[in-house]
């Protein structure tokens, strides 16, 4: 083969990596990689809180009913309320039929914490969305706080009522992270007073441009090893 084909072959499988890479990082950046985001999916034991509520379920630390995610203690509480529309408190999900309520039955000083590994990359971006609630009904002070992370890193947020408002409310919030390690979870938890944090409709979805700069690190590594 003579150096100019040579050169030319060089070039073209230099453009397909790199194409190739662009296609498959803006693929997998369209991906929600949450499992149950609107916590649809589980066992969900009507009646299976203090009050006798039907259409309410008190998930405890380490129990397993919500599929995907993982309920732990942090300092108070130790649980979170799992409701569905119809239950007796007239709370709405923000998406589908079911929703979280960070307050838990424990509702003040509550800091229960939800989370789930979706299997983070180390240095990867990734943009969090989720839905958050609050009710006029319950809800103390106008306000609620919750605190949002991926691993160690961590955001807050709030909502607060809008004037006159009677029910439940609710707004999408966006927050970008880097994972710091392979595996860090995404996490959440209410950390202000009120009687109900909703939460609902989460999704994780990668950042292409750092998916991008990750593949493009090894594409550099597979050709230096091959050399």
């Amino acid at each position: 083969m003579k150096p100019n084909q040579i050169y030319n072959l060089t070039l073209v499988t230099k453009f397909s990596s790199v194409a190739c890479l662009s296609l498959a990082c803006t693929t997998i950046a369209n991906a929600n990689l949450i499992t149950n985001g609107s916590f649809e999916d589980g066992n969900l034991i009507y009646g299976q809180n203090p009050n006798g509520d039907s259409k309410s379920m008190q998930v405890m630390a380490g129990d397993t009913n919500i599929t995907g995610w993982t309920i732990s203690s942090s300092t108070f509480g130790h649980d979170v309320h799992w409701a569905e529309n119809g239950n007796s408190y007239g709370w709405i999900a923000g998406a589908g039929d079911r929703m979280i309520d960070l307050s838990g039955w424990s509702d003040v000083n509550n800091t229960a914490i939800i989370s789930q590994d979706f299997g983070a990359i180390a240095s990867q971006q990734y943009t969090v969305d989720f839905m958050i609630g609050i009710d006029s009904r319950f809800t103390d002070g106008n306000q609620i706080e919750v605190l949002v992370g991926i691993g160690t890193s961590t955001q807050s947020t709030t909502l607060s009522l809008p004037n006159g408002w009677t029910g439940v409310y609710w707004e999408n919030r966006s927050m970008t992270f880097t994972a710091l390690n392979n595996n860090d979870v995404v996490s959440f938890q209410g950390i202000s007073i009120p009687r109900c944090i909703g939460l609902d409709n989460v999704s994780v979805v990668p950042e292409p441009a750092s998916m991008l700069a990750l593949g493009g690190g090894l594409i550099v590594l597979s050709r230096r090893r091959r050399r």
